[in-house]
């Protein structure tokens, strides 16, 4: 049940995200998705509240496929990393901090195998 929701959530990510015109310098800035995963990166960091905190970081799943540019993706890797220690500058809680471990999981996988 949970996977439909989710696969419906991400269909209207990627139909709301389609409605955006190519932009001719989309390969310097990137695409609209590559704008709303940046401001997406931003507004988690401006965060304090860590029940909507949770809901954002739990909900992250919808971006699993999504195409970036490095730049972007590294963005969101470090966004969310900073969520997994338990000091400054974050101060996140525990809970806050195994939510973005489960986010990191889920979009950038790494197998045994990749480490070798």
């Amino acid at each position: 049940m949970e996977s439909e929701v989710c696969k419906a959530t991400s269909d209207k990510l990627g139909s709301f995200l389609r409605q955006f015109p190519d932009f001719p310098n989309a390969f310097l800035i990137g695409g609209a998705a590559d704008i709303f995963v940046t401001e997406l990166a931003d507004q988690l960091q401006k965060l304090k509240v860590e029940p909507v905190l949770l809901h954002y970081l739990s909900q992250l799943k919808v971006l699993q496929g999504l195409e970036l540019r490095m730049t972007t993706s590294t963005r969101l890797k470090t966004c969310l990393y900073s969520f997994t220690s338990p000091g400054a500058p974050m101060y996140p809680t525990r809970a806050v901090r195994h939510a973005a471990w489960d986010a990191l999981d889920l979009l950038y996988p790494v197998s045994y195998l990749s480490i070798i």
